[in-house]
């Protein structure tokens, strides 16, 4: 998957990413390559940003980050990698919040956004993305425990507690 990527076959990276993923959902390299390979496949990002993007993240370049969004105002990975290189916390839930709005369904930006939300101390804004990525990741436990903590923040205590006892059951020996 990361050749077919890197040599600029993005629709086969992504078949060839989806079937790593199929195997171990756990995969965090192959689920990098899946979302980058899907928003090089709808044109949410060229060749280019793609490349700029990467740079700037693992260098944490605001600037390139922030030409990466101009450049690509669709990409959800855009915006999340320039929230992810914000020191400022508000500009940062800003940018999870677009890239939240611009997929309501992408996995990342549900667990990015639903993550800032219940630490800016808004757990009923969290609870809806946080269940849409708690859904795809199931076996993500510190995921399910923040929409636990989502619900019991937003007053639902009984959904919180039941929750919790359904991944205790599950997982009887995760700490």
């Amino acid at each position: 998957a990361g050749h077919l990527l890197a040599s600029g076959a993005s629709e086969e990276a992504l078949d060839a990413a989806r079937q790593v993923l199929a195997i171990d959902a756990t995969n965090k390299e192959a689920e990098r390559i899946a979302l980058v390979a899907d928003e090089l496949v709808q044109g949410h990002l060229t060749a280019k940003a793609a490349a700029d993007l990467e740079t700037g993240r693992r260098g944490a370049d605001l600037a390139a980050l922030d030409a990466v969004v101009a450049s690509s105002p669709r990409s959800v990975l855009a915006r999340l990698a320039r929230a992810s290189s914000q020191p400022d916390t508000n500009k940062a839930l800003e940018d999870l919040l677009a890239a939240h709005a611009l997929d309501p369904t992408h996995v990342e930006a549900c667990a990015a956004a639903g993550q800032a939300l219940l630490e800016a101390q808004r757990p009923k804004e969290a609870i809806a993305p946080l269940q849409c990525a708690a859904t795809v990741r199931t076996w993500d436990v510190p995921l399910q425990v923040a929409l636990a903590l989502a619900h019991s923040g937003a007053g639902q205590h009984p959904v919180a507690l039941l929750s919790l006892q359904v991944l205790v059951d599950q997982r009887p020996y995760d700490v």
